[in-house]
């Protein structure tokens, strides 16, 4: 047995984890054959905020108490935009196309508790959710 094997061993890890397309490309899925109101401009403007301070954060790597001094906002409130950048693209695409199945107004979009799983995003704003027994039981194995 060499020496350095005895150093390394194996980790099962299962998680619950969901089939994912990969195209080559970034599409925004805009459906122009659905039904389709006006967009709300405020909620439309919150997103595009929410981008404006994600890009701070990365480029800039400043703290969120120095961009809410820079945008004359409270620092809750710029975490809560923070989290906008979370949603998932067809959500994104709904807010924008002005389709969502729900009326939210910004207030509510920001004190919403919007958890990081895509498929309950979608419950959370009215969207039909389906998943197939084998998109939920998919299994990851990381050995080390």
């Amino acid at each position: 047995m060499p020496s350095d094997a005895r150093h390394h061993s194996v980790v099962l890890l299962e998680a619950e984890s969901f089939a994912v397309r990969t195209e080559r490309q970034f599409r925004l899925p805009l459906d122009v054959s659905a039904d389709r109101r006006s967009p709300k401009r405020g909620l439309v403007d919150l997103l595009a905020f929410a981008r404006q301070v994600q890009a701070i954060v990365y480029q800039e790597r400043q703290l969120v108490e120095e961009i809410a001094r820079r945008f004359s906002r409270r620092p809750k409130f710029i975490t809560l935009a923070l989290r906008l950048n979370y949603l998932a693209p067809d959500i994104l695409s709904a807010i924008v196309d002005g389709r969502l199945p729900s009326d939210p107004t910004r207030r509510k979009l920001l004190n919403s508790s919007i958890p990081m799983d895509c498929a309950l995003q979608r419950a959370l704003f009215g969207f039909a959710t389906t998943r197939s027994a084998t998109e939920r039981r998919t299994f990851l194995t990381v050995r080390s």
